[in-house]
């Protein structure tokens, strides 16, 4: 903000009302002030705000939305013009229009029951319903075909034409018989022959509009501004843009301070100051430019009058570039105020990582990389593991003509400069990570250190020297998963963690990182990082578990139980990290939540400072500090800015620290605040021992300690690296080490993770290895203390507090797509997780935004020739016709399209005369989308059997609209789980209705479990005994069900004590006996469903639709010609009709077992006498 020149006017020129509804709203305060700071104009802090600001519209070049004007003129409603005086190398002539406010009148009216009016009022609701216009809803359109519109709609459909013409409900009525518009309103007209109704007369309104919308027009002419170079200007333009960006007077501003060591202007900020001066003094850009010659002042200074010299000025001839001229009109609509507490705000979403798995290697697109004559470094770690694989993988390089040089970690990298000039480096190869990690003893935490150290030090030395384009493939011995199942040596980590950001510096180079079973052989590594190299570019983290590839995906939690848990008084929380940023919210809410005992460490001491002191830094943060300034100069020593600085953040932590502390005890809780530095071994035993002497035990350990220093590799020293990752990695190991020798072992510890350790950011390798390394411990952990539980947040970017609410952060999140965390909402997420009783990974985050796109289409899969692969060997199953696409987090996608005249099981399957894909065809479509996951995509022989279905949901019927074919897509992505895998299928389709309008729909879904382990079927069950009365038979079910003869499973059913038995019609043979190999027998699934269907229709007189399968076993018993009976057990579960349902022979083979299956009911009620022989078969009626 600019303030040009101050416009005299004739009393209050601003309407006090509209500046305070407009601060309120922009604050989030009731009662907001603003205040100066650094030259700029803000809202001055009262704590997290009471509402929610409205979110910013502004842009770079727009105009105010309104201007100050009298408050009497702008009370007037007619159009109104001002003109405001400004200088004059920017006229802007802004004209205000407001419009009349109209008055809208609703009057009323009356329908009357003649043809037309029933016409008009039923398309009219229909059009309401479908969004479709009334002129377009021709009266033989089909309701479901055509509209879009399913049972259930044209219930509501049916029920609000009832209400409104006050038609009795008809308990006859089939919506079958009315599917189109025109019998819709015949089913009116035949309900009221002659008869006429009036709707309800609504009063006549009159409807004031205020405050609409105001529309500021302006235009700005910018004419020539002159610039002079005189050496005065030259050095009061560099000081006055410097104190603008520091904030510091440009008295302090000598001329030798160094911008980063004084003045504290990193290298991002140099750019912006550098782009500013040669912006504003027309200096052509010089691409051989390097900061680090311009570290101070004088030099900046010198380098504005080298660059302005007239023999370095090149005349321009664009008569553009000597008179600039802009002329823009901008249009700004003003918003009417929205009261946050009526905005229903977004539910943080929770996720945990997830090994999916990837298509084999030689499916994959290639990298592009050639081997062939290249030269590689390879960089080894220590152990024998390491030095085999390091002469495995060179043995195959150097049969590839590849000049191999090997570096050993921890050894000097002299002769690497050398090498690198004798030609190009085609990559690198990081063997550190296979080294295996110290033992967990009493001296684990000096010997974890300097394991972490040769891990990750000599790899941010090495890609300092290589050139940008070169890969880097890192290598892990985490369990073949990245730590997340049988989790090991998670030192590891902290390597994938500095991989990760590494690639996002590197954009154009090939970035992985692979981890290995800590049984892995070093051939098997050495041969799996070849292919890794030529194949698949889009997979950054990758798990190998012998032919199985995985990469990392995320899950979100769903439905997540707090328990019954809760914090008392008695809870003794020690939290590292200080009181600042996010860690102060967490507090508050934790002390709020518990009243317990807050031990707060923190690395700087808490300042003594008098109440007159608080006061001032509180309310006046700019006077304080010229008083602090004052203060040190006293001494008669030179104070430069960043010394002023240090101690004026420090004091102004201690405030805040200060005032915790307060409110900790204000809730009822203590707090006791401790200096401890957790990079510092000697400071840790010492804050230890304060902490044991204060308190006999401590409940929750929560590690927020963090150092964070962006900036690209080429600018980062080792020694700031080191000391990012200390802070994370030591600073946990000290603490934990030293809180169990002192007897004071946590039940919970809880780390303050990132998503850069997740995803990895740039300029943040130190800060995503040491992160990802907290989170690989979080699952380590627990298998050395089974009963401890440890949490790893990864934080996304927190709005407000913490380090990504500084400067232009926020906005770089926002054009990202990267959503920040709000306070309130975030806060109460680490109790929350405490109670859940949670482990492990857990991201914490909005939108992720480029996080979450993926790299490449199809995520590098090759799909002609997947789909291929899937049909090597047995022909492809018809249900899924090809493979179409892939990618990590849906995995593959299956495509077929089916003819209900060229199938019987979909003819002998209609409901009203429409065909209809049987839940159970659907079940075994789950079931083969699986396999050939597993088998031809994932690794060729894989052996993986289907063991059981679960949490299977009929979602949407799939129909065929008048017999013709239709296009389905499945889609299957395969998880690892303690078992095998879990493959999480759907079917899914897309229907063109009127207007060309695609509706999207999800029809079933379901998860199919795949092991390794050899299927065990029961031990033979007690046959069932078929009694000789009280039989339904198949001609009375059939009456009542829809099914055709290749559905008309049921030869007969009875009672057998509180179940019910269905006997199989043997004569039926597969409904796809042109499929040989099912894996479900869908038929005797079938079996099940309509058994449980009879039991339903007797007891509740409804008939059911399959609604969701629980859990299903299939089991390979072949069917012998024997008697096959389903066994039906219902049960009644929170009020609602649950079965469970065991499949078996006369002989006892059990063929499947069903548990928790559940019906929808249809729409249509089956008619009384079709319903008796069911009522009999219950017991409800006696025959």
């Amino acid at each position: 903000m600019v303030l040009y020149r101050k416009i005299a006017g004739a009393g209050e020129r601003i309407n006090q009302n509209v500046y305070r509804n407009w601060l309120k709203s922009n604050s989030g305060y009731a009662l907001a002030d603003l205040e100066i700071e650094k030259r700029t104009l803000r809202v001055k802090s009262q704590g997290i705000p009471v509402n929610e600001p409205i979110k910013s519209t502004w842009q770079f070049g727009l105009l105010p939305g309104r201007w100050a004007v009298n408050a009497e003129l702008s009370n007037n409603k007619y159009s109104e013009s001002m003109t405001v005086t400004i200088p004059e190398h920017q006229r802007i002539s802004t004209q205000v229009t407001r419009v009349e406010q109209p008055s809208i009148e609703i009057k009323s009216n009356q329908v009357f029951a003649d043809n037309d009016s029933i016409k008009a009022h039923v398309l009219e609701v229909v059009s309401e319903k479908t969004g479709y216009p009334m002129e377009m809803l021709d009266l033989d359109l089909d309701l479901e075909a055509d509209l879009g519109i399913d049972t259930v709609k044209q219930a509501e459909l049916f029920a609000s034409i009832r209400t409104n013409y006050g038609i009795p409900r008809r308990e006859d009525l089939k919506l079958s018989d009315y599917n189109t518009l025109e019998k819709v309103i015949g089913f009116v007209k035949d309900s009221l022959p002659g008869a006429s109704v009036q709707t309800d007369v609504q009063k006549t309104a009159e409807i004031e509009l205020t405050d609409l919308p105001q529309i500021a027009v302006a235009t700005i002419e910018n004419s020539e501004v002159a610039v002079t170079t005189k050496e005065d200007d030259l050095s009061i333009f560099v000081l006055s843009t410097v104190s603008e960006k520091t904030g510091y007077p440009i008295e302090m501003l000598d001329l030798d301070l160094d911008l980063e060591a004084d003045l504290g202007i990193d290298t991002v900020k140099q750019a912006e100051l550098f782009a500013a001066i040669r912006t504003h003094f027309g200096i052509a850009k010089r691409e051989d430019l390097r900061l680090s010659d311009y570290n101070t002042l004088s030099k900046v200074i010198g380098f504005v009058k080298d660059g302005t010299s007239p023999k370095s000025n090149e005349p321009n001839n664009s008569e553009a570039s000597s008179k600039s001229v802009l002329k823009s009109t901008v249009v700004v609509e003003s918003q009417p105020t929205i009261q946050t507490s009526q905005v229903n705000e977004k539910p943080i979403t929770l996720r945990v990582p997830k090994p999916v798995l990837l298509p084999r290697i030689d499916l994959c697109e290639s990298t592009g990389i050639n081997l062939e004559n290249g030269r590689v470094i390879i960089l080894k770690g220590q152990t024998r593991l390491t030095s085999d694989t390091a002469k495995q993988l060179a043995k195959i390089l150097v049969a590839k003509k590849v000049d191999v040089i090997i570096l050993e970690a921890g050894s000097s990298f002299e002769k690497v400069d050398e090498w690198l000039k004798t030609g190009p480096l085609t990559g690198v190869y990081c063997l550190t990570g296979l080294d295996t990690d110290p033992e967990w003893n009493e001296s684990r935490a000096v010997n974890w250190k300097n394991a972490i150290d040769l891990k990750i030090e000599p790899l941010f030395e090495l890609v300092k020297m290589i050139p940008s384009s070169a890969f880097l493939i890192s290598v892990t011995r985490m369990g073949g998963l990245h730590g997340l199942m049988n989790p090991a040596n998670p030192l590891g980590g902290a390597l994938s963690g500095f991989t990760k950001a590494y690639s996002r510096e590197r954009n154009a180079a090939l970035v992985k990182t692979v981890d290995f079973q800590v049984n892995a052989k070093a051939n098997f590594i050495a041969e799996s990082l070849i292919e890794e190299t030529l194949n698949d570019g889009a997979s950054l983290e990758i798990g190998r578990e012998n032919e199985l590839r995985f990469t990392i995906s995320l899950d979100e939690i769903q439905n997540q139980s707090l328990g019954q848990l809760n914090f008392s008084a008695e809870d003794v929380f020690l939290v590292s990290g200080g009181t600042g940023g996010i860690t102060s919210v967490v507090i508050d809410d934790l002390a709020k939540r518990s009243k317990g005992h807050f031990i707060l460490l923190s690395r700087t001491p808490l300042l003594e400072m008098n109440e007159i002191d608080l006061g001032i830094l509180k309310n006046d943060p700019p006077a304080y500090k010229s008083k602090l300034l004052k203060e040190m100069s006293a001494s008669g020593d030179k104070v430069t800015p960043i010394q002023l600085e240090a101690r004026f953040n420090a004091l102004e932590r201690a405030a805040a620290t200060r005032d915790l502390i307060a409110k900790i005890e204000a809730y009822g809780g203590k707090a006791t605040y401790i200096n401890c530095d957790v990079a510092d071994l000697t400071s840790v035993k010492n804050a230890i021992a304060e902490v044991a002497k204060t308190v006999d035990h401590v409940d929750y350990f929560i590690h927020a300690a963090g150092l964070e220093k962006s900036r690209k590799l080429e600018s980062k020293s080792l020694e700031e690296f080191h000391q990012v990752v200390e802070v994370k990695a030591s600073g946990f190991m000290y603490l934990f080490t030293v809180l169990e020798k002192a007897k004071r072992t946590p039940k919970s510890v809880v780390f303050f993770s990132s998503i850069a350790g997740r995803f990895g950011n740039a300029g943040q390798p130190d800060y995503s290895a040491g992160n990802d390394f907290l989170s690989k411990m979080a699952i380590w952990l627990p298998t050395q203390y089974p009963a401890l539980q440890v949490i790893s947040l990864d934080w996304g970017a927190w709005a407000e507090v913490g380090m990504a609410s500084r400067g232009s952060i926020p906005l770089v999140m926002e054009r990202a797509g990267i959503e920040m965390l709000k306070p309130g909402q975030a806060a109460p997420v680490v109790g929350d997780q405490i109670l859940a009783g949670s482990s492990g990974e857990i991201v914490v985050a909005g939108n992720l935004g480029l996080f979450e796109r993926m790299k490449s289409k199809n995520h590098d899969m090759n799909v002609p020739l997947a789909d291929a692969a899937l049909r090597a060997g047995n022909p492809i199953h018809t249900m899924l016709s090809h493979l179409t696409g892939y990618s990590p987090d849906s995995g593959i996608t299956l495509e077929v399209t089916l003819d209900p005249q060229e199938k019987a099981y979909l003819r002998d399957h209609s409901i009203n005369g429409i065909p209809v894909l049987p839940g159970v065809v659907g079940i075994e479509g789950f079931t083969r989308a699986a396999k050939h996951i597993s088998s031809a995509l994932a690794a060729a022989n894989s052996g993986f059997e289907v063991e059981r279905l679960e949490n299977i949901e009929f979602l949407a019927p799939f129909k065929f609209y008048g017999n013709r074919s239709r296009a389905m897509a499945w889609k299957a992505g395969a998880t690892r789980v303690q078992e095998g895998l879990r493959v999480d299928v759907t079917l899914e389709s897309d229907t063109e209705r009127v207007m060309g309008k695609v509706d999207h729909v999800q029809h079933f879904k379901g998860q199919v479990y795949l092991t390794l382990k050899d299927i065990v079927t029961p031990n033979n069950a007690v046959p069932p005994k078929w009694g000789k009365n009280n039989e339904v038979t198949a001609a009375e079910i059939y009456q009542l069900f829809f099914h055709g003869p290749s559905f008309q499973v049921l030869e007969a059913a009875q009672r057998s004590g509180n179940n019910v038995l269905g006997r199989f019609n043997n004569s039926l043979i597969d409904i796809n006996a042109d499929e040989p190999g099912l894996f479900t027998t869908p038929l005797l699934i079938e079996l099940c469903f309509q058994t449980a269907g009879l039991w339903e229709a007797g007891s509740t007189g409804n008939l059911g639709l399959p609604h969701s399968i629980g859990k299903l076993r299939v089991y390979r018993n072949v069917i012998n010609g024997t008697a096959i009976f389903a066994e039906v057990k219902p049960k009644e579960v929170d009020g609602q009709l649950f079965f469970d349902a065991r499949v078996v022979d006369s002989k006892g083979n059990v063929y499947l077992d069903l548990s928790d299956y559940r019906t929808t009911p249809q729409v249509d009620t089956p008619e009384d006498h079709h319903l008796m022989p069911m009522k009999v078969l219950v017991g409800k009626e006696r025959k």
